[in-house]
């Protein structure tokens, strides 16, 4: 198991390197560097992890994007941040579903009732 395994890692590594060539056509594209975060995270690369998804954010602030740095950010011990990062993204994936812009302190609408 252990050549299928480094034969994996050096895959993903090799797609990470990829990806990167990319980035120079492509530098303000947050799907991308979305990805190259995702790549990074499987090639354990934290710091440059952290730094793609920051960059996404920064770019498109997406739930997934949210969600993904949360993560990274509770396992490095950063819980308040990562916890105000699941809250802002739960947000985004709300307004895009409700396909309203939420008013901060509003009451939630309410429903017809059945007669």
């Amino acid at each position: 198991h252990y050549p299928l395994r480094r034969q994996r890692q050096m895959c993903i590594r090799d797609r990470l390197r990829n990806a990167e060539g990319w980035l120079e056509q492509h530098p303000n594209d947050a799907g991308l560097l979305l990805t190259l975060g995702r790549l990074s995270l499987h090639n354990q690369l934290w710091g440059k992890a952290r730094d793609y998804f920051e960059a996404s954010l920064t770019l498109d602030r997406h739930p997934e994007t949210c969600a993904e740095l949360a993560r990274l950010l509770a396992q490095l011990g950063e819980v308040e941040r990562s916890n105000r990062l699941f809250q802002e993204g739960l947000g985004l994936l709300d307004r895009r579903l409700s396909g309203q812009v939420a008013v901060v302190g509003a009451e939630p609408p309410r429903m017809p009732a059945d007669d």
